[in-house]
This record gives C-alpha cells, structure tokens and sequence, in this order.
C-alpha cells in the first residue's frame, strides 16, 4: 500500500520541476522583450534642416541697380524651432561664393561698401540652424548701374552756376545770378551749398595755398580771400583787366584770360601790388573764356571761335595750336590723365580729346546738360556747373 503512494509523490515532484523550468524560460523570455521595448523607445530623432526659402529682392537680372543695394529674403522656417541665421554670398561668378556678411538675424542686409559699376552680380543666401544644417536659396543676378552714361544732382538751387575749384572735398562755387561765391562738401551725405562771400561779381575761381581768387568781368577786377579766415573779407588784387574770366596758376603767376580785348595776360601773386603782363593777343572776337595749365601748355576756351586752342608759356612769343575745333560754344576745361573734358555751352553737353593724339577726335561723354559753364575734377568724379539748370551735377569719369 506505500508503494503507490511513493511513485504518486515522486511524479508530483516531476511535475514540479517541470513547471519551475517552464517558469524560468517565460521570466527570461519577458526580460527579453522588455529590454528590447525600452531600446526602442530611447531612438534620437534627427534634427531636420531649416524649410527651403526664396530671395525677394534685388529681383533677378535687375538692370541700373544702385551701387549700395538692399538684398531682402523670405524668412526661413525651422521645424524643430531652432534658431536660424543667414549667410550672404556675393560676388560677379555666377555661382558665387564670396561671404559679404555672416550670421544675420534680420533678412535683409543694405552692403555699405558700393559696388563696381556697370558690372554684373550674382547672390545668394544660405540659412543655418545651430546644429549645422543648412539650406541655400537659389541664385540672383542683377547689373548695377553705368554711372559713366548718366548725371547725378548734387545741388539744386543755385543762382547761376559758373566757376568752379575744389579745395579739398570742399567745392568752391561762383554764383553769378546771385553775386555771391558758395561752397559744397561733395562728401557730406546731403550736401547743400553754404555761402562763403557774399555781394560781389563772380565768374571763374581759382585757389593757391589759402587764398582763394575770384575774376570779376562785371567790375572788371580780380580780387580774393583767405578761405581759412572765420569771415572771409574780399581783397582787390588787380583791377582793369578788360572783363577778366579764365584763371590758371603756374606757380605765382596767374593766367587771365581778356574776353573784351581777346587777350591772355598774367601778373605775379607774390609782390604786393602786381600788374598786368600782356603773354598774347588773339584773333579778334574769339572771346577767351576759361583756362587750364598742364605743364607748359595753357589750354584756352575760345567761346565764339567754337574750339579750344594751347599754347606753350615756355616759348616767347607764344605759338597758338588748334587742339579741338567745331565745338559749341566752350566754356569750361578739366584734364585726368591725357583726357581733356570740355564743356559746351550752347551743345548743352560735356566732350572730351586725347590731347596726345596726333589727330584730335571730339567724343561726346554726357548729353542733355541745362548749360554747363563749369568743371571741376574731384577723384573719379567730373563735377559741372549748369549755369542754366541752377545746379551742380556730377559724372563718373573713369
């Protein structure tokens, strides 16, 4: 009767163990799966790069583009909500890759530097997060304007413009129709004209050291002032000098051109009380006007002859030369280089010669001036005098 009851518990016990085994390879099956659950659930996800965007202005192959333009973009929008700058490519290859600002919060950048003109640029911009994606916009391009084939204003307003001379940045200006001498810094951002003698006769300037020298033609006198002074007070220098306009310096010497005797003379600025030295008499009523000194030849303006003649102040008496003929009533001269710029008066424009050319052709340079009497070099800039328009305007020259 034991014995049943042994085999029954040592079957018992068989089932025992095979339930613990079971159990142990549920547990290790569970532990699996839930090591694997929590790998799963601790994957980074990837960081996205900033949405693609576009460039909005300068608007694509946009023509006479100011030198210092304001390039403007759509904002770029970045799905993880990190914080996006922008980088500005700049330059004339058509694709670009010259960096002109960086890290720019704000989608527009004005460049403070001007560019080369007339010449083509291409840009783009590329957005950054901080966990270094980017993405680029597509490629502008756009041509800046020929500042060599138009004017721009620099006063307006004036009485009269005629002679002009710079000292400087500042320009010295002859305002016949209101008897008055004024003067322009071309370097201030809105230039105005300022009056510096006030109540006189002007027509032509010219500057030696401080003293700054005014021909009267209506008082037929030449007088000057000390352009350093607080108050500038006028001096006489030299009176009867038969409608004096033209004014050149060679040192101490002035050269004075004589419309009303059609003479050239010239007096020495360095004794006290100087007189006229006739240098050369003229054909009759060519009407010298304005005069400029490259060396030893003395370019003259021959109003109603309609040309420009030189002659060699080395020589005694002076050989006259015709340089430019068939011109149109010349009233101003200013030299760069080998390259004499000439202002017609009646032609309403500014030309220009090769003064070392065997044969002399006359090239017109700007057109549809309101009367340019007056020239003044400044850098690459020509500053006129349009005596009928009441204002200075300027052109690059180079």
């Amino acid at each position: 009767m034991q014995w049943p009851v042994v085999k029954h518990l040592r079957h018992m016990k068989k089932n025992l163990n095979l339930l613990l085994v079971i159990a142990a390879i549920l547990t290790i099956f569970g532990c699996g799966s839930d090591e694997s659950s929590n790998e799963e659930m601790t994957i980074t996800p990837v960081n996205s790069a900033p949405n693609s965007f576009s460039l909005l202005t300068v608007s694509n192959e946009a023509v006479n583009v100011a030198l210092k333009p304001t390039l403007t973009w759509n904002a770029s929008i970045d799905l993880d909500n990190d914080p996006v700058t922008y980088d500005l490519i700049l330059d004339n290859n058509p694709s670009p890759n010259t960096v002109i600002a960086s890290n720019l919060i704000e989608t527009e950048f004005t460049l403070s530097d001007p560019l080369e003109f007339p010449q083509i640029f291409y840009w783009k911009v590329i957005a950054k997060d901080n966990n270094g994606n980017s993405t680029e916009s597509g490629i502008f391009s756009f041509t800046t304007i020929d500042l060599f084939s138009q004017t721009t204003d620099v006063v307006t307003g004036l009485s009269n413009p005629a002679g002009l001379v710079f000292d400087g940045n500042d320009l010295y200006v002859a305002e016949v129709g209101a008897n008055k001498v004024s003067k322009i810094n071309v370097q201030a951002t809105n230039p105005d004209a300022t009056d510096v003698l006030t109540g006189l006769f002007t027509f032509r300037l010219a500057i030696s050291g401080n003293e700054l020298y005014i021909s009267q033609p209506q008082a037929n006198l030449i007088s000057k002032t000390d352009i350093t002074a607080t108050t500038p007070t006028v001096t006489p220098v030299v009176s009867g000098t038969n409608g004096a306009s033209g004014l050149a310096f060679d040192v101490n010497d002035l050269y004075v051109t004589a419309p009303d005797a059609n003479e050239i003379n010239k007096l020495d600025i360095s004794i006290a009380n100087p007189t006229l030295e006739n240098v050369t008499i003229l054909d009759c009523c060519v009407r010298p006007d304005e005069l400029l000194l490259n060396g030893n030849d003395l370019y003259i303006a021959l109003r109603t002859a309609n040309k420009i003649i030189k002659l060699d102040i080395s020589t005694t008496p002076p050989t006259s030369i015709d340089v430019a003929t068939g011109l149109s009533n010349p009233a101003g001269l200013a030299l760069d280089g080998n390259t004499l710029y000439i202002a017609e008066y009646n032609g309403n424009k500014i030309s220009k010669i090769d003064i070392t050319s065997t044969t002399t052709t006359v090239t017109d340079v700007i057109t549809g001036l309101s009367g340019p009497r007056g020239l003044a070099l400044n850098g690459n800039q020509l500053f006129i005098a349009e005596y009928n328009g009441n204002k200075i305007s300027k052109i690059y020259v180079q």
